[in-house]
């Protein structure tokens, strides 16, 4: 059809530009051909040259181009595809199509590249979703207005008792004037509170057996005469689409009227007789100085005497007769109260006790009071509630009770006080030798790498169990970061306590739990701008659902940390069951996520992708049936915090002072600076256990030496030491000083390092931190003193490498093969040199590799040279080969 596919002729663009769809063509590498104008403008290029030779993984995500290269291997083996496509383009714009690829044949019908068309649908698509939700919203709106002129009640609520809807009757019994004022609310929230619980109980019973419920109502709200209501209440359950009780839809009728005469005469009969009664009763408990009160069942107090009204601070005894201990002044203790009525009702027998009620008598004080409870009963003798009787013994009790409450605090306060300086030198005693381990495991490259496995897992089982028990018995600290506003949030850490928290939680269970933070020298100090508090919320959202898609057999879930200039990338990672296509499309789109815990995920989507959206942040869902899901977040990266010290500066001639009572951190400092005074034996460390001796030594070095020669790494907290460690910075006179220490998120802390100028670091991340030496320039004929030299024309591979395992070293980088070979001579004879195999400068292959550069330097008489690369070649003898997916080696080329 076009000849030469890389050729196609101009009467053809000429024809296929005026086509209304998308045309193009690619070779069997699946790289771009040709195409009309259409697909240029739907990737926003101006002409077909920025196009041509160029592929998917150019111009879409890396998972939207992973699915179209699938297609195109199938279209090569001779299937044609049709079908419609969600396409992701790189600004972030989702476009629906329906694409037709077919294979291109030669003369001699060999598949020779593919053809591509595709149909713009999106327009279509969103105005039928529009026609759709306009004709379910007239339905709703046609159902409303018929339901509003009802002269009846109309409601529904959830499994709950939340209004879900009702009309307009509704909204005018409840005094509410708009419907959002009532979706929500429950029965406990609405003018006829004090009938919820038997609302509650008939709402549950229908959701319960699934039958309707038919009877009369007696609601205590005023009608428009001001007495109760009688209502006829229809209710039956509330279906979802799958036939599943959702909730229950209910009708109330307004039959007061019906009997109304009648039930005025009783009433006015009872009346008579009760107040002749009441009158006689009222006069003779009124003279008593003692509580005496009776309730119904539900706990509301029928009437008591003026003595109870009198503790209640209350005048009228209508104010009372309604409510419950709830309302009271002693409502703190109306558990106790309560659980002491039903005894007295469940088992109609008498009680008699002391009691101690919260509400102040005239001392201020809290009463004691000795209670005789009996039933109340009906005139059938049926238990209708309580009459109890209240006298007040404080002044028998008070003498004794206050000894008593005396000798108890003091005991507690004793007991606290122990307790909380073992929880605090806990914390510091476990979390420094944890640094200690972190460090070891960093640097003892020569341990091997099941070794320096077992003792990574090791670390992590003892900061799992410290980090479990701070949170338990010290949540304070955990809560210092924590407000209601957005902060610059060291993102490590947080990650760091989550993982800590679920191995913990999961410890027993097969699953397993890990945090990959990759570069990490750089990861390890990344800001992202957000509440606290919601970035842990969405995590653990994130955490629930990938658990709920393992088997029972358990799986790996995975928490991964990346960043580049712009972004930092948070990934949540299971190997669960998978998300099937349609629903994964949703999420994409954000709908359809208020789902049940059968598909895997559910409510907590909504606050995670709440969150993406008020922190301007993007996600990515990648998931397969049975192949896993990744979630993928990224926020925009923030600027350090002005407190953290992200890296530590040094030169050859400094002192570098290390003050912390926990001996284990000095040799972890240690395991870190040794490999840097190898080079640099000018350079000094000295080490204190307590602040005084430092500040000793500090002052009788020369000013002029403290001032530009001393850096100091200083642990805030410092056992049995009056002095912390921003007192020790302060009176050293020290102007390079880093407080090292667990309290970082101690805002007062962090205040006061900051008044000072002085940067803190994270004891967590000690073990990573960069050291970097200020090296002096080479004197003419003088040899540099490193410990190792890197030729490779991939920053990124060798910044990784270094940071993440030799970050303790002292290494030289060359990304030209001839730059490095220009500064051969300054380099010993037994330096070791590892070298990639293939350099390329601008996409073009150098005439040089690095077999030739390894020939040149052992020509030269270089013994230690080492070759690594991504794939397997021959070598002279003289030349080590590494492959770099060789984990083990690529982590011990200072020992090989």
């Amino acid at each position: 059809m076009f000849g030469h596919l890389d050729l196609a002729d101009e009467n053809i663009y000429k024809i296929i530009d005026l086509l209304n769809i998308h045309i193009y063509w690619k070779d069997t590498q699946s790289n771009f051909l040709g195409c009309n104008t259409n697909v240029l403008k739907a990737f926003n290029l101006k002409k077909r040259q920025d196009f041509i030779g160029k592929n998917d993984y150019d111009f879409l995500e890396k998972s939207e181009a992973d699915k179209i290269i699938a297609i195109d291997q199938s279209v090569l083996q001779g299937t044609p595809y049709h079908d419609e496509e969600v396409v992701i383009l790189t600004n972030g714009e989702v476009r629906t199509y329906v694409t037709t690829k077919n294979p291109i044949l030669d003369d001699n019908g060999k598949i020779i590249g593919i053809l591509g068309t595709s149909v713009d649908i999106t327009d279509i698509k969103n105005k039928m979703e529009k026609e759709k939700q306009e004709l379910i919203f007239n339905e709703e709106e046609k159902i409303r207005q018929i339901i509003d002129v009802v002269d009846a009640s109309i409601y529904w609520k959830d499994r709950e008792g939340r209004y879900l809807g009702c009309n307009k009757y509704v909204l005018k019994m409840a005094g509410i004037t708009s419907l959002d004022e009532i979706i929500g609310k429950t029965d406990f929230d609405m003018v006829w509170k004090n009938e919820a619980p038997k609302l509650i109980e008939i709402d549950n019973s229908v959701m319960t057996t699934n039958q309707r419920y038919e009877g009369e109502e007696l609601i205590s709200i005023a009608s428009s005469k001001g007495k109760p209501i009688v209502v006829l209440t229809v209710k039956n359950p509330l279906l979802n689409k799958n036939g599943n009780v959702v909730g229950i839809v209910g009708t109330s009728l307004d039959v007061t009227n019906k009997n109304e005469i009648e039930q005025l005469k009783l009433q006015a009969e009872k009346h008579k007789i009760y107040a002749e009664e009441q009158e006689k009763f009222r006069q003779i408990i009124d003279l008593i100085d003692a509580s005496i009160y009776w309730k119904d069942k539900a706990g509301r107090f029928l009437g008591c005497n003026k003595y109870v009204l009198r503790m209640a601070g209350i005048n009228s005894m209508d104010e009372i007769v309604g409510k419950t201990d709830l309302d009271m002044l002693w409502k703190n203790d109306t558990p106790k109260i309560r659980e002491v009525d039903e005894l007295v009702m469940n088992t109609n027998t008498r009680y008699e006790g002391e009691e101690v009620f919260l509400v102040a008598n005239n001392s201020g004080k809290p009463i004691v009071v000795l209670t005789v409870k009996n039933p109340l009963l009906d005139n059938q003798g049926n238990v209708i509630g309580i009459v109890g009787a209240s006298l007040d013994i404080t002044a028998q009790k008070e003498a004794e009770q206050l000894q008593i409450e005396a000798q108890k605090h003091k005991i507690y306060a004793e007991e606290q006080e122990k307790f909380v300086k073992v929880v605090g030198q806990m914390a510091h005693d476990i979390r420094s030798p944890l640094s200690t381990l972190k460090t070891i495991t960093q640097t003892a490259s020569e341990l091997g790498e099941q070794k320096r496995i077992t003792l990574r897992r090791a670390t992590m089982n003892v900061e799992d169990i410290t980090n479990h028990m701070l949170n338990l018995y010290k949540p304070q600290e955990s809560a210092l970061t924590e407000n209601n506003q957005r902060q610059y949030v060291l993102v490590s850490v947080i990650l760091m306590e989550i993982a800590s928290e679920r191995r913990y939680k999961y410890q027993n269970s097969p699953i397993h739990f890990d945090l990959v933070i990759n570069a990490s020298q750089i990861n390890n100090f990344v800001f992202i701008q957000i509440e606290p508090s919601n970035l842990r919320r969405m995590l653990s959202n994130l955490i629930n659902n990938a658990v709920e898609a393992l088997p029972k057999s358990g799986g790996k879930i995975t928490l991964e940390l990346n960043s580049n200039d712009e972004w930092v990338k948070i990934e949540v990672m299971d190997n669960g069951k998978g998300i099937p296509f349609e629903t994964l499309y949703n999420l994409r789109q954000k709908i359809g996520v208020k789902t049940t815990k059968k598909t895997g995920f559910g409510i907590g989507l909504t606050q995670v992708f709440d969150v993406i959206e008020s922190n301007y942040g993007r996600f990515e869902i990648d998931s397969g049936v049975g192949s896993g899901t990744t979630f993928a977040i990224r926020f925009p990266k923030a600027k350090a915090a002005n407190w953290l010290a992200s890296e530590i500066n040094i030169t050859p001639e400094d002192i570098i002072i290390i003050v912390d009572d926990d001996v284990s951190i000095h040799g972890a400092w240690d395991s870190r600076i040794n490999y840097i005074l190898e080079k640099f034996p000018t350079l000094q460390v000295k080490h204190f256990m307590e602040g005084n001796d430092a500040l000793e030594f500090i002052h009788n070095l020369p000013a002029e030496k403290v001032k530009n020669n001393v850096y100091l790494l200083n642990d805030y907290e410092l056992i049995n030491e009056e002095l912390n460690g921003l007192d020790i910075i302060s009176k050293s006179g020290v102007k390079r000083a880093i407080l090292v220490t667990s309290h970082y998120a101690d805002t007062k802390v962090r205040k006061a390092a900051s008044k000072m100028g002085t940067k803190i670091l994270p004891k967590e991340l000690a073990y990573c931190i960069p050291l970097k030496v200020q090296r002096p320039k080479y004197k003419p004929g003088e040899l540099a003193n490193v410990h190792m030299v890197f030729v490779d024309d991939d920053p990124e591979v060798v910044e990784q490498e270094i940071a993440d395992h030799y970050s303790h070293l002292i290494i030289d980088v060359y990304h030209d093969p001839f730059e490095f070979l220009n500064d051969i001579d300054k380099y010993p004879k037994d330096t070791k040199i590892i070298m990639d195999n293939n350099y390329q400068s601008g996409g073009v292959l150098l005439p040089i590799s690095g077999i030739t550069l390894a020939e040149t330097l052992h020509e030269k008489g270089y013994t230690k040279l080492y070759l690594y690369s991504w794939q397997q070649c021959d070598t002279p003898d003289y030349v080590v080969f590494i492959l770099k997916t060789d984990r083990e080696k690529m982590t011990q080329l200072d020992l090989l």
